[in-house]
């Protein structure tokens, strides 16, 4: 029993280091799908704004 008691604190240390570790991860997968959305958003802006300016443009 006193063995099942000492292995309990380095056991529930690794579960919460665990949990801390997916809330990291899920943190930057969250970021990096918002930087994803904003940079789709800026090169379909970037590529209007190209159109925009080269039919001005045409002869």
């Amino acid at each position: 029993m006193k063995e099942n008691l000492s292995n309990i604190t380095p056991a529930i240390n690794r579960v919460l280091e665990e949990a801390e570790e997916q809330v990291r991860r899920r943190q930057v997968e969250e970021k990096l799908e918002e930087s994803t959305k904003e940079l789709k958003t800026l090169q379909t802006n970037s590529d209007d704004t190209a159109k925009s300016v080269f039919h001005q443009y045409e002869p």
